[in-house]
């Protein structure tokens, strides 16, 4: 589970290393044959680089 504070990266792009500095629930409108999906999370990470972007929880692995 990533947290804010934690270290990550792209999983398709590990040059770009960086920390989370908050997450965002986002309502997601798809709907299934069983009802509706969970809600998806995206992450505002700084990169070590300065930039600061927010991406999909999914897209992210913790750096250890």
């Amino acid at each position: 589970m990533i947290k804010p504070g934690d270290r990550v990266y792209i999983w398709n792009r590990m040059d770009m290393t960086g920390e989370v500095l908050s997450l965002k629930a986002q309502p997601v409108k798809t709907w299934f044959i069983g009802g509706t999906a969970d809600a998806s999370t995206s992450a505002t990470v700084k990169f070590d680089n300065g930039e600061t972007l927010e991406i999909a929880v999914s897209e992210l692995m913790r750096l250890e």
